[in-house]
């Protein structure tokens, strides 16, 4: 799951935290939103379940991960920097996703 970790790395990059806090089981919107933006890239750039993203971020039950990307997706469509910063991961993932080829299975 090399993968999600980089782009676990990408998003404290991106929100200004690290990754241990992303995969914490700490609920600040600070932390959350990072979080939430992290499923949304992972569901929409990568092969993984549910439960794989939600073990990978701290844990977490796929039901977690379905309310996140819920959120996400009103985010995205409402708040431009979420969006700005949802889509450089997006692009960040897909121009990996030939350096990871093989283990996304």
């Amino acid at each position: 799951a090399r993968a999600l970790v980089s782009m676990i790395e990408s998003a404290a990059r991106l929100w200004g935290v690290t990754p241990v806090e992303i995969t914490s089981q700490r609920r600040q919107p600070y932390l959350v939103l990072p979080r939430w933006g992290t499923m949304w890239v992972a569901r929409a750039a990568l092969p993984y379940s549910l439960p794989m993203i939600g073990r990978a971020l701290g844990n977490r039950d796929h039901t977690t991960v379905i309310y996140g990307l819920r959120q996400a997706d009103r985010l995205r469509g409402r708040d431009r920097a979420f969006r700005d910063r949802t889509d450089a991961m997006l692009r960040e993932a897909s121009a990996r996703t030939e350096i990871f080829d093989g283990e996304l299975a």
